[in-house]
């Protein structure tokens, strides 16, 4: 079908609250917008949703004028998934609005895609992207803001910009913020403007190339429970269990400010699955990733497997809970014991 003008999705109000998720979407993929395409949130006081938002823009290329979906203040208090995207071309803008979530994840697709942050703070227990990784994209940070994850921060675009006398401070428990760009217009270390802001706080580890960027979609988890005191490792087992000297292929390592820490990704739960396979037990309780036994990313792993997992006494680990889908991945797994 065709609108001949704009198709605007404008959300005003002082508070929201549901019991369920909060979708906003405009898609048009099979056919045709004259004017602009718009999700505008209005929202004074507070957003408190229980499980996820979605706010996004389908076939913003085909879109006459632009596409954009504005955050203008607002308190957004989220329990499972904030996540805003738009495919194509077009804007996403947080004019002083504060997000909390489990998972938040902003991306801009397009050639020219924009991501603007000006104010307020963005915070996620487990997982941040921002994401503006077109020839042309660019997160522009125009205004004091905070970020805060509880494992990875990954800001991913080909120009990231802080604009002058602009702080972008860095908090949470995951250290330092991912960086993959290859124009860092901002000033501090690995930047190329020093009369521009800057990261502070945590600070942003030295910059990477765009093509170095994980993927959107993919799920990124730190692993709080080990250790290099209890892990070791015959080889590099795709970037994870390592510590700071783990590399997966064509990446630089990611350096963070707790040494002891261990970092794994993980595409699927069958990933996970597939590294308890070859995690066993050596000398003095610790454990070994053997070379040949890298991560299988066979699609026949699946949970059923877990109870069939042997320890070295002979019970078996048991995982008390995998969500898997192509956007989130949550995992609680637990050993009863490694000990021989």
């Amino acid at each position: 079908g065709t609108i001949g003008a704009d198709a605007t999705i404008n959300l005003t109000a002082a508070n929201i609250s549901t019991g369920g998720a909060l979708d906003a979407t405009i898609v048009n993929t099979g056919g045709s917008i004259g004017g602009n395409a718009a999700i505008n949130m209005n929202v004074s006081g507070t957003a408190n949703v229980t499980t996820d938002t979605t706010f996004e823009i389908f076939g913003s290329n085909g879109v006459a004028n632009g596409a954009a979906i504005n955050f203008n203040s607002g308190n957004y208090g989220v329990g499972g998934t904030f996540l805003s995207t738009i495919d194509g071309n077009g804007a996403i803008t947080f004019n002083n609005a504060s997000v909390r979530a489990d998972i938040v994840k902003v991306g801009v697709f397009g050639n020219n895609g924009t991501l603007t942050i000006g104010g307020g703070a963005i915070s996620a227990n487990t997982l941040l992207k921002l994401y503006a990784p077109g020839s042309k994209g660019t997160i522009d940070f125009v205004a004091n803001v905070t970020l805060s994850s509880g494992t990875v921060a990954d800001l991913a675009a080909k120009t990231i910009t802080i604009q002058p006398l602009v702080h972008v401070t860095i908090a949470g428990n995951g250290g330092p913020a991912n960086v993959y760009t290859d124009n860092p217009n901002y000033g501090g270390i690995g930047g190329n403007n020093q009369s521009n802001g800057t990261f502070v706080g945590n600070g942003a580890n030295r910059p990477q190339p765009l093509a170095n960027a994980p993927s959107f979609n993919a799920a990124n988890v730190r692993t709080q429970t080990l250790s290099s005191a209890n892990v070791t490792s015959s080889r590099k087992v795709n970037g994870g269990f390592g510590g700071a000297s783990s590399e997966r292929s064509g990446e630089a390592a990611v350096h963070h400010t707790k040494t002891t820490g261990a970092t794994m990704n993980i595409g699927s739960s069958a990933e996970l699955l597939s590294l308890l396979d070859a995690a066993v037990p050596g000398p003095g309780g610790k454990i070994t990733i053997p070379a040949s036994n890298r991560i299988n990313r066979s699609k026949n792993s699946n949970r059923s497997n877990v109870d069939g997992r042997l320890k070295a006494n002979g019970g078996t680990a048991g995982a008390r809970h995998v969500r898997d889908s192509a956007d989130n991945l949550r995992l609680l797994a637990s050993a009863r014991s490694f000990a021989p």
